[in-house]
């Protein structure tokens, strides 16, 4: 698993989201709100389970980056019901969504750290 891409790829949702608002297109939102539909999903709930499954780093992790897809979800559904300014201010510093983020990142680091 690449840690580092894994978490690029979900940080860059800010951007998508911020594109979808301001082209006014909708987003699929239970694609967004998936936790097991990304590829550290996958991981999280295959490899990685089988391998982390029994840690506390695992156990935090799989608990953020479900709680990012559920903001991010609830992003996407502003979107999608063109609450654009409640899109804008879901995605602004101290929202759920970016501490979602933030809280994600850290355990994805604290496992990664395990795994080296």
């Amino acid at each position: 698993m690449n840690f580092d891409e894994s978490v690029a790829r979900h940080v860059e949702w800010k951007d998508r989201f911020r594109s979808a608002i301001a082209s006014r297109e909708p987003l699929d939102e239970s694609d967004i709100a998936c936790d097991n539909c990304c590829s550290l999903g996958v991981w999280l709930y295959g490899e990685g389970k089988q391998l982390y499954g029994n840690s506390s780093q695992y156990a935090s992790l799989l608990a953020y980056h479900r709680q990012f897809h559920a903001e991010a979800g609830k992003v996407a559904h502003l979107i999608n019901q063109q609450h654009y300014l409640e899109a804008q201010r879901a995605l602004e510093p101290g929202a759920s969504y970016g501490n979602a983020v933030q809280a994600m990142r850290a355990a994805v680091l604290a496992l990664r750290k395990l795994s080296e």
